[in-house]
């Protein structure tokens, strides 16, 4: 029942990566690199995982097989020892679950000390092939760069990896992380423009159809180091890493007239209210100088109220004054405030 689980799952994951290929070619077309790249290890490994199973099917076909022998055995016998620890090692890594099965027994039979130490892998005992395969360390650089080759010339995508730009440390090594350079900035409000979009480093990197035109001019932003083409006609561009401003070189810079500061004079002016310059101003502006006039030497503080807007304060006063000349009285005190008869007698009339 496993080698019949194998087959279904090899040709399950057979169908599914030719359509990962297809993609993988559409993204090398439209010049998204980074993108096909960690599609391509995807595929990579999904390959290590139909070759890791074609190794367990010989497993599985041989123990069938000598299952006479293990059944007349208390012990494992020596020459199936890795093919039986190779599936117990297997059964958790795989989609397999008859696998699972299989590890239950042989742990029933040869007790828990043999099935752990088949797990863990002591004294090298798993199938070295069925170990890589199934193992967690990412494929490294040249084998990614020749699937995308092998991917790429197959639906006839003109891409080269340009291998000679690498060094034999980094494609021994795992492909580093996207840096994002080919990631356009301003693309959902279609403002591509705006910004300096990056160009494609040096190295690891190939040339899709967009890149095989000439290469624009590139600056290097000041403060983040950034690597970015500069936009057609276009003076001032931002940088889409960190947003700093940058010039461009292409496009002359229009210098702004500003007037210089030396050229505008401020001349007070005399008493009569007179320009002490003379007659550097006079003639309309024909050629004098910019002058401002002076301010006031001295601005008015209190400005007394127009007739007919006095206050009611003001009113209640003069008019208690009168009340007192008529009546002969000094009713008000030192501090100007009214005596309280002159208040009583001004309510009075009021109420009336």
């Amino acid at each position: 029942m496993a080698t019949i689980r194998i087959a279904q799952q090899t040709n399950k994951k057979t169908q599914l990566m030719k359509i990962q290929k297809r993609n993988i070619a559409q993204l090398l077309t439209d010049g998204k690199e980074e993108k096909a790249r960690i599609k391509t290890e995807a595929i990579i490994r999904e390959d290590f995982v139909i070759e890791a199973y074609e190794v367990l099917s010989l497993l599985c076909d041989l123990l069938y097989e000598r299952m006479p022998l293990i059944q007349s055995l208390k012990l494992c016998p020596p020459d199936l020892r890795e093919s039986v620890c190779t599936l117990i090692y297997a059964a958790a890594r795989t989609e397999i679950p008859e696998l699972m099965e299989a590890r239950k027994m042989f742990t029933i039979k040869y007790g828990k000390e043999f099935a752990e130490s088949a797990l863990m892998n002591e004294n090298n005992v798993v199938n070295n092939r069925v170990v890589h395969k199934l193992g967690i360390t990412p494929p490294n650089t040249f084998l990614i760069l020749q699937y995308m080759k092998v991917i790429a010339k197959a639906h006839d995508v003109e891409w080269d990896p340009k291998e000679e730009n690498v060094s034999e440390a980094d494609l021994a090594a795992p492909m580093p992380a996207p840096s994002g350079f080919t990631v356009q900035a301003g693309v959902g409000g279609g403002m591509q423009g705006v910004y300096g979009q990056f160009s494609q480093p040096e190295g690891v990197t190939g040339s899709s159809p967009a890149a095989s035109q000439p290469a624009p001019d590139r600056v290097q932003c000041g403060q983040c180091g950034a690597i970015l083409a500069v936009p057609a006609n276009a003076p001032r561009f931002a940088c889409p890493n960190c947003g700093a401003l940058l010039a461009s070189p292409n496009v002359p810079q229009v210098a702004k007239a500003v007037l210089p500061v030396a050229d505008i004079k401020i001349i007070p002016n005399d008493d009569n209210g007179t320009n002490k310059g003379g007659d550097d101003n006079s003639g309309g502006g024909s050629g004098g100088d910019h002058s401002l006039p002076s301010p006031p030497a001295e601005v008015p503080r209190d400005i007394p109220p127009p007739p007919g807007e006095e206050d009611e304060k003001a009113q209640f006063l003069r008019q208690d004054a009168k009340d007192n000349e008529k009546k002969g009285e000094d009713s008000v005190e030192d501090d100007g405030a009214p005596s309280l008869d002159s208040l009583a007698a001004r309510f009075a009339r009021l109420k009336d």
